[in-house]
């Protein structure tokens, strides 16, 4: 039970807080909630999420907005003047009043190679946030999956438990019968009645650790504590081929992989740039002016049309800061290079070590299947042992012990696989399993 509490710990810790939903609830006032209801809930509650969408847009924005970088910000001016003019001359000079409107706009593009890359940098900022975006998306609706499937094995384990407290009170009650008529002894019964009164604060226990369980699925999923819920999802069976599903995945298409390659591209552009201060800039501009002294109806108009390049000359000389930028960005992107190729190794391993999981637990299920066969056809028999009196209390004990251990693994191994399966889900990118 550790492993289940930890993963509703782990799924409250990614959602942080969710707001309130209005849910739909059935006759009984209970909210029926399918595996897929459960991650809509989430989604559209989850603030997290919500932030990193925000997060996505801010980027797609920067994108849609890219020929700022080429594009001089325009300008526009309007004057209007009034003054005086005084002129000197041998007779003693003349003054008369001015006045006029000057009108300018100046507009203008500059090109270079490192503006060139700024573009393509932001488009691969972008594509990188989308991966990023993508993946705690997915790892969240996985840990959705695992928490809804937690309230299911609890749910299931408490019906056992529940089961294995009637069948104790029961064998009290006949254990008490068989005491007053002198067919067992004192110390059976005490038995007895020790294994019953012992299920009753475990049944507590277990009570108490699924409503905690269920009061966070409901606080992450926005559903108010106080509503009642019914999971309508049983866990999902699978059979299909894991070593065929890891044998057609390029561990190119690995997010953590195709994280770094972003980055290595990222690396590239940097390094780009600085080499773009040794390539020339374009700049090409455009003024219109006009003016008009309010005397006449002509305008003075003027257009120009300008085209400069301009080069620093700092990246040709040797080890200066931009030839040293240059180098420093090169050893960079040969990092970056050696961390794709680790990290292909460390997905490979990992993809090998979740596959070889995967199967052994596949194995393990069908032998607690058949073991839940044998120790149902133990039990019978035992039971019917000791009915007769020719079996002990603790043998019967036994074998009603080892058909609930039976479920129990089965359940918990189950629940296992699933998870399992979730973690190559997250390690490929994409759902295997509904």
């Amino acid at each position: 039970m550790k492993k289940t509490a930890a993963i509703a710990g782990l799924v409250l810790a990614v959602a942080l807080t969710a707001v309130g939903y209005d849910a739909t609830t059935d006759g009984d006032g209970k909210v029926a909630l399918s595996i897929d209801r459960a991650i809509e809930f989430a989604l559209l509650n989850n603030l997290v999420q919500k932030n990193n969408a925000a997060d996505l847009q801010t980027k797609l924005l920067s994108v849609a907005t890219t020929w700022n970088y080429i594009v001089d910000a325009p300008s526009a001016s309007v004057s209007i003047n009034k003054g005086l003019s005084h002129s000197f001359s041998g007779d003693g000079g003349a003054s008369a009043s001015t006045e006029g409107i000057n009108i300018g706009i100046n507009a203008g593009l500059t090109v270079s190679a490192g503006s060139i890359f700024k573009i393509i940098q932001i488009a691969n900022d972008y594509n990188k946030g989308k991966l990023s975006y993508e993946q705690l998306k997915l790892k969240f609706i996985i840990e959705i999956k695992r928490a809804y499937y937690n309230l299911i094995v609890l749910e299931k384990q408490l019906e056992l438990k529940e089961l294995a407290l009637t069948n104790a009170k029961i064998l009290f009650d006949a254990a008490e019968m068989k005491y007053d008529n002198g067919v067992i002894s004192e110390i059976d019964r005490l038995k007895s009645e020790y294994a019953y009164k012992t299920l009753i604060p475990e049944l507590n226990r277990l009570k108490n650790s699924y409503k905690n369980s269920q009061n966070s699925f409901k606080q992450i999923i926005g559903i108010d504590i106080a509503q009642k819920i019914e999971l309508s999802s049983d866990i999902p069976e699978f059979d299909g081929d894991i070593d065929q599903i890891i044998e057609n995945f390029e561990i190119d298409n690995n997010a953590a992989v195709r994280s770094l390659v972003y980055d290595l591209n990222g690396a590239e552009y940097s390094r780009n740039n600085s080499i773009a201060n040794i390539a020339p800039t374009f700049n090409l501009g455009y003024a219109f002016s006009g003016s008009n002294d309010l005397q006449n109806a002509d305008w003075k108009l003027s257009n120009s049309l300008k085209l400069s390049i301009s080069m620093g000359l700092d990246g040709l000389l040797p080890f200066s800061p931009a030839q040293t930028n240059i180098i420093n960005a090169q050893y960079n992107i040969n990092k970056i290079k050696n961390n794709i190729m680790n990290q292909k190794q460390l997905v490979s391993l990992e993809l090998s070590k979740t596959a070889d999981n995967i199967n052994e637990l596949k194995n393990s299920i069908k032998s607690y299947e058949m073991n839940i066969e044998i120790a149902d056809k133990t039990y019978e028999m035992t039971e019917k042992l000791y009915n007769s009196g020719r079996y002990g209390y603790l043998e019967f004990k036994q074998a009603e012990e080892d058909k609930f251990d039976a479920r129990l693994k089965l359940l918990n191994t189950k629940y296992e696989f699933l998870s399992s399966l979730y973690d190559l889900e997250y390690l490929i990118g994409r759902e295997i399993i509904r």
